[in-house]
């Protein structure tokens, strides 16, 4: 048998569905994923589904195309706000990112900024710490 774009397609969406029917049945328990994977391999396993039924059905295809809807949700999710109030972890990210901070740097501020204080007044936090030695 010969396998269309819509007969590929709505099968996928039925094994979709079970999974999903599944999850709210189980509250959750049982993912949706594991779900599915496990009914596409009993399809794989005893040859109802073909093997290319997930090219057949384009579902590889659109997943480039839904890539980007999820990153551009992804983004509309950030809190401009916490990312200005947090702005040295921001740097410290796009820094290690960009390959101008290694991972060993950021260690080694966030080990100073912990021994000797946030850099408000060092010499205080280091009395206060009891770090300083030349009372």
């Amino acid at each position: 048998m010969q396998w269309t774009l819509v007969t590929a397609l709505t099968t996928v969406f039925i094994a979709m569905y079970i999974a999903e029917i599944v999850t709210k049945k189980t509250k959750a328990r049982v993912p949706s994923l594991l779900v599915v994977s496990v009914i596409f391999l009993a399809g794989y396993w005893s040859g109802l589904f073909p093997r290319d039924i997930l090219d057949t059905a384009m579902v590889n295809s659109m997943r480039q195309v839904m890539l980007l809807f999820v990153l551009i949700n992804i983004g509309t999710m950030f809190d401009i706000q916490q990312i200005k109030s947090e702005w040295k972890d921001s740097y410290c990210y796009f820094g290690r990112r960009s390959g101008h901070c290694s991972d060993r740097d950021a260690h080694r501020k966030r080990r100073i900024r912990k021994r000797y204080g946030s850099g408000r007044c060092a010499a205080s936090d280091r009395r206060r710490n009891g770090y300083d030695h030349h009372e």
